[in-house]
């Protein structure tokens, strides 16, 4: 085959299922890789092997004026359907990571732009093309089972702190999306092609150790009907220690039963079916191996000589628009339940896109709180008030206007904080300690306003019941003991105890502290 007549690929997004793409382009004799797009460096993409230029943006690409049929979206979800509309508009075909989008609907604008620039959109749903999944298409079509009456599909996966890195995408709302999309979509998919819509959904979600690293669900078991007659049930976690558990389905029918299992539903366990001989199936390919963790069986090469055939006219697309948009749908009616859920738990709190605030505490209008941040029982934070991300600000706690906190830090309760105070990242106010603003208070006169400044460092502990008198600075990381009582400034990683303060030790960032005492 000739240059020219090579189908010609550009690829957004040069991460690690973006160079995958690559790799199997570059492979295929048929097709051409031209492009990446990335707002990285080369470098940072690390895609020199592939010899292939770099864009940082579409616009920069289509100044090029290369000759190009499809663009491969492989950025975070969040992303998809920007990237999508934007290709089409390029007058490009599309092949899109899973999901298509994280809504119906975006999917639907990708859809009606894809209609109206006549282009196709391949959906990358590599998983039908696993031999299991092509010979329970074939029985299920040709009604060897008779009629469907139960369908078990569990997903029980490791995604831990070494795929919930800090600083990206995944775990985001806004960028992920979910459990359901970003590591379970493929089975969804499975489901739909293999028995159509499901209704009357029902649901539990729990979150069992992705607290600190994702904004979602990391366990769901879910029971729905299927439209088409018969009942299901998804169970699904990416709570499993260690590595991957099961990727599996069972399907129960009137002629007999069989169950497809392994780690990534690659293995017929069960085969229980009347007058019905099992064909020999062709070995399932791997899992996408990341090192750390696995993914859904590498058939990616299919996705790709699918697209070719298409442009050609030998086949249609193997996931066609419109059943990418049902498996977004259905997931993001199941999150709807999730949603209702939600709100009906949390009846005792107030809740908003920022930050967590229980019903029973008061914040004044003009409080600046960052995302992520709790603020619990009876607290009250005036107008003024600045809190980073991600604090955690217990029972009876007052923040004074122009008290200043950073991220990530932890107020124990009864803790009054007042004007002047400036505190940095990380510091721990231990219960009923006290931080005072003013030198010589007197009830019968007013300040006005002119308190003095506190300074509180970053990674500083403050104990139960210490008092800090006003105008001094604690330092980086010291610890002042329960009771004590700090007159002066305190040094970086100093211990201190009693009244007044004085430096016993020294303590890290980490709290490791030596046991020697300074004279």
């Amino acid at each position: 085959m000739t240059e020219k007549d090579r189908i010609k690929f550009a690829i957004i997004g040069a991460g690690y299922i973006g160079k995958r793409h690559a790799t199997l382009i570059k492979e295929n004799n048929d097709s051409e890789l031209v492009a990446f797009i990335d707002v990285r460096t080369e470098d940072e993409c690390q895609i020199d092997k592939f010899n292939t230029p770099l864009f940082s943006s579409l616009d920069e690409f289509k100044s090029a004026n290369l000759e190009v049929d499809v663009i491969n979206i492989c950025t975070p979800n969040g992303l998809h359907a920007i990237h999508c509309l934007e290709a089409l508009n390029l007058d490009h075909h599309v092949v899109c990571e899973k999901p298509m989008a994280l809504t119906k609907e975006d999917c639907e604008k990708v859809m009606f732009t894809a209609l109206e620039k006549s282009k196709h959109i391949f959906c990358v749903m590599q998983n039908r093309y696993s031999p299991p999944s092509k010979w329970l298409k074939s029985i299920i079509d040709d009604n060897i089972l008779g009629n469907i009456f139960m369908v078990q599909i569990n997903c029980y996966w490791n995604r831990d702190e070494r795929y919930y890195k800090k600083g990206g995408w995944k775990g985001s709302y806004n960028l992920d999306g979910g459990t359901l999309f970003t590591q379970f979509s493929h089975f969804i998919d499975i489901m739909y092609w293999l028995f159509g819509d499901i209704c009357n959904i029902q649901g539990k979600f729990s979150d069992f150790i992705h607290q600190k690293m994702t904004d979602f669900e990391d366990s769901g078991i879910i029971n729905f009907d299927f439209k088409n007659g018969g009942m299901g049930c998804i169970n699904y976690s990416t709570a499993v220690a260690n590595q991957n558990l099961e990727s599996s389905i069972t399907i129960i029918g009137e002629n007999g039963s069989v169950k497809v299992g392994g780690q990534y539903m690659n293995e017929v366990e069960v085969c229980n079916i009347k007058d019905y001989t099992m064909p020999e199936l062709e070995e399932s390919k791997p899992p996408n191996d990341y090192g750390h963790y696995k993914g859904s069986a590498s058939n990616h090469c299919y996705i790709i000589q699918n697209v070719i055939d298409t442009l050609r006219g030998k086949e249609n697309p193997t996931t066609n628009v419109l059943e990418g948009l049902k498996v977004v749908e259905i997931i993001e009616r199941i999150y709807k339940l999730k949603k209702q859920q939600s709100s009906k738990e949390s009846d005792k709190y107030i809740t908003n896109k920022s930050y967590f605030q229980h019903e029973s505490a008061v914040i004044d209008e003009g409080a600046d709180i960052g995302d992520g941040t709790k603020i619990w029982h009876f607290s009250h934070i005036c107008k003024g008030a600045k809190i980073g991300k991600n604090c955690n600000i217990g029972q009876n706690v007052f923040i004074a206007n122009g008290a200043v906190l950073g991220d990530n830090c932890k107020v124990q309760n009864n803790v009054s904080i007042y004007s002047g105070v400036e505190a940095g990242d990380n510091v721990f106010f231990g219960p009923s300690c006290v931080l005072t603003n003013d030198i010589n208070p007197r009830a019968m006169y007013s300040k006005n306003g002119n308190y003095m400044k506190t300074i509180i460092e970053d990674g500083v502990t403050l104990g139960a019941n210490c008092t800090i008198i006003c105008g001094n600075t604690i330092g980086e990381n010291a610890l002042i003991g329960a009771g004590s009582v700090i007159t002066k400034d305190v040094e970086s990683n100093s211990v201190m105890v009693g009244n007044p303060g004085k430096k016993i030790g020294e303590i890290d960032e980490k709290g490791t502290c030596n046991l020697i005492r300074l004279k």
